[in-house]
C-alpha cells in the first residue's frame, strides 16, 4: 500500500525542490522535513520553511511557500493548504493551492477547491472539487502575499 510514513519521507519531496538551486547547495544543506504524527491535532495556522508530512489532524491554514506538503494516509486537513507541491494520500476538505504540482494518490479524498498548474490523479482517488489549472499563478501569488503578511505580523513584537 502507498503509505506515507517517516520511513519513506525522502521520496515524497524528491521532485519538489525548486529547480533553480545549485547542485552543491543541495548537497551541502540537506532538506528538513517535519512529521505531524497520527496523535497530533492542530487547530490554527501552520507556517513552515521546510517540508511537512501530516499524518495527524489539522484544522486551519497550512502555508509552505517554498516547500512541499504531504497529507499521509492517516492525515486529515480541514482548511487551506498552500505549498510548492502537495501530495494527498489522506483526507482534505477545503482548498489546496500548489504552485508546481498537486498529486492525489489512490487513497486520497479531496472535497473543495484545487488550484495547480499540474495535476496527477491516481485511480481510486476521490475528487469532489472545483479544479482550476489556468489561474494557478495568480492564486499562488495571492497566497504568497497573504503568507508574507501573516509571517510579518507574527514576527512583530510591541
Amino acid at each position: 500500500m502507498n503509505r506515507l510514513t517517516n520511513q519513506n519521507v525522502d521520496r515524497p519531496f524528491a521532485s519538489l525542490t525548486p529547480q533553480g538551486r545549485d547542485q552543491t547547495e543541495k548537497e551541502s544543506q540537506p532538506e528538513s522535513i517535519t512529521l505531524l504524527g497520527t496523535g497530533i491535532t492542530i487547530t490554527g495556522d501552520i507556517y513552515a520553511e521546510e517540508h511537512l508530512i501530516i499524518n495527524g489532524h489539522v484544522e486551519g491554514t497550512v502555508t509552505l511557500p517554498e516547500h512541499g506538503v504531504a497529507v499521509g494516509i492517516d492525515g486529515q486537513v480541514h482548511g487551506k493548504i498552500f505549498a510548492q507541491s502537495i501530495k494527498v494520500l489522506g483526507r482534505v476538505s477545503g482548498q489546496i493551492t500548489a504552485e508546481v504540482l498537486a498529486e492525489l494518490r489512490d487513497s486520497a479524498y479531496l472535497e473543495g477547491r484545487l488550484v495547480a498548474p499540474r495535476l496527477a490523479i491516481d485511480d481510486g482517488a476521490y475528487l469532489q472539487a472545483t479544479v482550476d489549472t489556468t489561474r494557478a499563478y495568480i492564486a499562488s501569488q495571492v497566497a504568497r502575499f497573504r503568507a508574507g503578511a501573516k509571517a510579518g505580523s507574527n514576527n512583530d513584537t510591541p
